[in-house]
C-alpha cells in the first residue's frame, strides 16, 4: 500500500510540477500550451511511477532493493547527461550535463556503499551501468523521431 501511494503522489506530484513550469512561463510573457499530449504530461506517467518506487525501495532494510533505487537514480543522471552532450550542448553548453552526469555517478558510488551486501552492491552497479545505457538508447530513440 505504501509504495502504491508513493507511485500515485510522485505522478500528481510531476504533474503539478509541470503546471507550476507552465504557469510561471506564461507569467514570463512566453507562450506555453497545457495539453493532455504535451510530452512532459505524457512522460509524468511513468517517471512519477518510478520515482514513487525508487523513493521507497530507498528506504527498504534489504540493500538489493537499496542498491536498485540508487543504480535508477544514477542512470536517469548519467544517461539523461549523456544525451545532452550528445544532442543539445551546442545550444545549451556543456557544464550543465557534465554537472549532471558527475552526481549521477556520486549517486551510484553512495549507492553501491550504501547497499552493504555484495549483491546489493552487483544490482546497484548492473542497474545503473544498464539502467544509463538504457536511459541514453531511449532519449536518443525518442530524439530521432
Amino acid at each position: 500500500m505504501r509504495t502504491a501511494l508513493a507511485m500515485a503522489l510522485g505522478v500528481v506530484l510531476l504533474e503539478l510540477m509541470h503546471i507550476g513550469y507552465w504557469a510561471t512561463t506564461n507569467l514570463r510573457g512566453y507562450p506555453d500550451s497545457l495539453s493532455i499530449t504535451n510530452f512532459w504530461v505524457v512522460m509524468a506517467l511513468p517517471a512519477g511511477l518510478l520515482a514513487g518506487a525508487v523513493a521507497v525501495a530507498l528506504r527498504s532494510p534489504d540493500g538489493r532493493w537499496r542498491g536498485a533505487a540508487a543504480g535508477v537514480t544514477a542512470a536517469v543522471l548519467i544517461g539523461e547527461g549523456a544525451r545532452a552532450l550528445l544532442q543539445v550542448a551546442a545550444t545549451t553548453g556543456t557544464a550543465t550535463w557534465v554537472v549532471q552526469i558527475v552526481v549521477g555517478v556520486g549517486v551510484l558510488v553512495a549507492g553501491i556503499a550504501l547497499a552493504r551486501s555484495p549483491i546489493g552492491r552487483a544490482v546497484a552497479l548492473g542497474v545503473g551501468v544498464v539502467g544509463s545505457v538504457g536511459v541514453l538508447a531511449v532519449y536518443s530513440l525518442l530524439g530521432a523521431a
